[in-house]
């Protein structure tokens, strides 16, 4: 397991923190992997070789209809200490078109357990994520779809459905904002996510290596060779403050705006 100084799981946790603590796990999956680049990250095997937990694909159903669950992560059945992420079977295809959405769903699960979400949620007293029990567990969980795993071409494709009286997407939007899962619990899962993926120390080379950090078709090149999608690159980029938006524009942020007036 992580040999590195995690605090007990708090909503107050900051952002600097949890990207601290990515980064440290990205280290860690660089040096086991023969110090190769951070990026981009083999999830699984950093779940397999560094976490020491399984990963695996089977069917299971989302908590509630009309939802729709691509992931989850639990106790492992023979030995309760440690866990399991499960990749849902039905979503098979989707992961198979869409690998990048694999690996962010795959990072958001380490992100529960790196950050020891389930010790603050008494997880690992529910035997089963989706049992009837009780009282009822305190830890619902699913990865839903989300946003990065859409282009924005597929998005507004969606909206446009949805706006002219599409019902099933129109519910179907509606369940990319829903969790089971307190909502500070599922923010730092994505965070943790974004900085697993996208290291500090990387992103932060790239960027002061001449790289054009106002071209669209750039970030999203950068993303590829990430192995995230592009909107998840433009968003680290924006919470480092490298760029700021405006419309359709991308104007530099103070990070780079700084650097660019000393140079």
């Amino acid at each position: 397991m992580l040999k590195i100084n995690i605090p007990e799981p708090s909503q107050w946790t900051s952002n600097n923190e949890i990207d601290r603590i990515a980064l440290e796990c990205n280290l860690l999956y660089r040096e086991n992997c023969g110090g190769k680049p951070g990026f981009p990250v083999d999830v699984e095997h950093f779940a397999d070789a560094v976490l020491e937990i399984s990963v695996e694909q089977n069917h299971f159903d989302a908590p509630q209809e009309g939802a729709v669950a691509l992931a989850h992560c639990k106790p492992d059945s023979r030995d309760a200490s440690r866990f399991v992420i499960e990749f849902n079977e039905a979503h098979r295809k989707y992961f198979e078109e869409k690998p990048q959405t694999r690996r962010t769903t795959g990072a958001h699960e380490v992100g529960h357990i790196a950050l020891k979400h389930h010790d603050k949620l008494g997880f690992l007293q529910t035997p089963s994520l989706f049992d009837d029990l009780t009282p009822e567990p305190k830890f619902l969980h699913k990865t839903a779809w989300s946003h990065h795993g859409f282009s924005a071409a597929e998005l507004k494709s969606l909206c446009e459905m949805a706006l002219s009286g599409n019902e099933r997407v129109r519910k179907f939007l509606q369940n990319l904002d829903e969790h089971f899962e307190e909502k500070w619990v599922f923010w730092q899962a994505e965070h943790f996510a974004l900085c697993f993926l996208i290291p500090k120390d990387s992103v932060l080379n790239v960027l002061n290596s001449g790289f054009d950090a106002t071209n669209w078709r750039a970030i999203y090149g950068l993303g590829e060779e990430f192995g995230v999608p592009g909107s998840m690159m433009v968003t680290r980029l924006k919470k480092l403050n490298a760029i700021e938006i405006h419309g359709k524009q991308i104007v530099l942020g103070g990070l780079l705006r700084q650097k660019h007036l000393s140079s």
